[in-house]
C-alpha cells in the first residue's frame, strides 16, 4: 500500500538514506558535521556507467568528486574506469 502511495518517492528515500549512511561511515566524510553532510547530499547528482566506460583521464582538471555506490572502479594507464565487481 505505502508503496502505491509514495511511488518513486519511496526509491527516492531509501537512496537519500543509503547515500547519508554511506557518507556518515566514510573515513573522509565522517568528520563533518550533519548539517555538512545534508548540503553534499543535496549536491549529489546520480550517474549510471556501462563497464569499461571511462570516468577521469590523468592530467584533466575536474571539478566533480565521484563516489561509487555500486560496481568499482580501475586504473588502466593512467585513466580510471567503471567497472562491473
Amino acid at each position: 500500500m505505502i508503496v502505491k502511495i509514495l511511488g518513486d518517492g519511496l526509491q527516492m528515500i531509501i537512496l537519500k538514506n543509503a547515500q547519508r549512511w554511506a557518507l556518515e561511515k566514510s573515513l573522509i566524510f565522517s568528520k563533518l558535521n550533519k548539517i555538512l553532510i545534508e548540503k553534499i547530499l543535496e549536491l549529489i547528482k546520480i550517474f549510471n556507467y556501462k563497464s569499461g566506460e571511462i570516468l577521469l583521464k590523468k592530467g584533466v582538471l575536474v571539478s566533480k568528486l565521484v563516489i561509487v555506490m555500486e560496481g568499482a572502479v580501475r586504473f588502466v594507464r593512467s585513466i580510471l574506469f567503471f567497472h562491473d565487481k
